[in-house]
């Protein structure tokens, strides 16, 4: 990671409300009752960077269900001010990305984005350098890429406090997300080859390729093997013709 994200504040925000939380480069403690908002806070950020539309579960959430519509995340990646805007409750698939401070967005246009592409920008920005990994397909001897996202790097950033010294440490009962997680910390520890990605899709390609060739391979045994089938049996028939003629003409 070549980029550093700073947090400057969370905004939530309704038609009558808004609540604003000030952050910094420091060191941060939340601290509070029981309840009273602490893991909140950090899924709202964590869903202001692209995290699930589920993350934020309004059925539980019932003040923030209802008092508030939208929250808003400011940040800078190397002294470049951004303002995500995602809403609470519609569009909850759209993330808004400003060019701006929070109090500028009513004055500029936003690049609306799905949580995916999203995902993509905040990787590029922060120079995460992403690729894809290969995994066979279930039932079958042939390749296919799958990509690691920002949304798997933030796994090792945003830690949910019950999955500490649980099987669900970094998502690893789940066996589509765990097999990530050793790319993305060579991601981290910037521990990747270069051409990795290139040399992945090769050898893809390659394999695709082979398999290809192995079932038309088998596809031309069998046919060769049920041709000699078919041409025993019409020997057999010749002969059974022959022998048949060669009696008649003996009891001629």
């Amino acid at each position: 990671m070549k980029n550093r994200l700073v947090l400057s504040r969370l905004i939530i925000k309704g038609e009558e409300y808004q609540r604003t939380f000030l952050l910094n480069s420091s060191l941060i403690i939340i601290k509070g009752d029981g309840f009273s908002g602490k893991s909140l806070l950090l899924k709202l950020i964590v869903y202001c960077l692209g995290g699930k539309p589920e993350l934020i579960d309004l059925s539980v959430q019932k003040e923030l269900d209802e008092f508030c519509n939208e929250v808003y995340l400011e940040f800078s990646i190397s002294e470049q001010i951004y303002t995500v805007k995602r809403d609470l409750k519609t569009d909850k698939n759209l993330i808004n990305i400003f060019l701006c401070s929070f109090e500028e967005c009513n004055d500029y246009s936003p690049w609306k984005k799905d949580s995916d592409d999203a995902n993509d920008f905040f990787a590029k920005e922060l120079q995460i350098s992403l690729h894809s990994i290969l995994k066979r397909k279930a039932g079958s001897k042939d390749l296919t890429k799958e990509k690691i996202s920002f949304r798997d790097v933030m796994r090792y950033i945003f830690i949910n406090q019950g999955e500490l010294g649980t099987i669900n440490f970094l998502k690893n009962n789940n066996t589509f997300v765990s097999g990530k997680n050793k790319e993305v910390f060579k991601i981290i520890n910037d521990l990747l080859i270069p051409d990795l990605e290139q040399i992945s899709e090769d050898i893809q390609i390659t394999q695709n390729e082979i398999n290809e060739k192995e079932k038309v391979k088998s596809g031309l045994e069998s046919y060769l093997e049920n041709k000699e089938a078919n041409v025993l049996i019409q020997l057999v028939d010749l002969k059974e013709t022959y022998s048949s003629l060669l009696y008649t003409s003996d009891a001629a």
